[in-house]
């Protein structure tokens, strides 16, 4: 089951020359082989609400597919190169990322996808 293993957070507010570049594991380290895979992803926007802090607020934002990069397939490494509306709202973000291969969605732990938070702090 693919795990992310890298993460570049916290960025600034539209910072969109940043890049994510996760590496794709088992949970055992080894590394999880995206030959034919494509991946795609999501962010959803958390908070605070009535006291429960990671809630989901609502805001969801479908990330460009054509923006992500499979770098060396054998050894799971990718990145995605954030767009403006990717990185133009401050806050805390869980990333959903989904990998297909042969057009099926590769289903880790949990059926979930892997997920990672991307903190985008206030442009200075």
């Amino acid at each position: 089951m693919p795990v992310v293993a890298d993460d570049f957070s916290p960025i600034t507010q539209g910072d969109f020359g940043a890049r994510f570049a996760p590496q794709f594991l088992y949970d055992d380290n080894s590394p999880y082989n995206l030959t034919g895979a494509t991946i795609t992803s999501k962010m959803q926007l958390v908070g605070e609400v009535n006291g429960v802090i990671g809630a989901t607020l609502g805001t969801v934002k479908t990330c460009n597919p054509s923006n992500w990069t499979i770098d060396n397939a054998l050894t799971g490494q990718t990145h995605y190169q954030y767009q403006s509306t990717d990185v133009d709202t401050v806050g805390v973000w869980d990333v959903y990322i989904t990998i297909s291969i042969g057009g099926l969605p590769v289903h880790p732990d949990g059926g979930n996808g892997p997920t990672k938070q991307l903190v985008i702090l206030p442009a200075p």
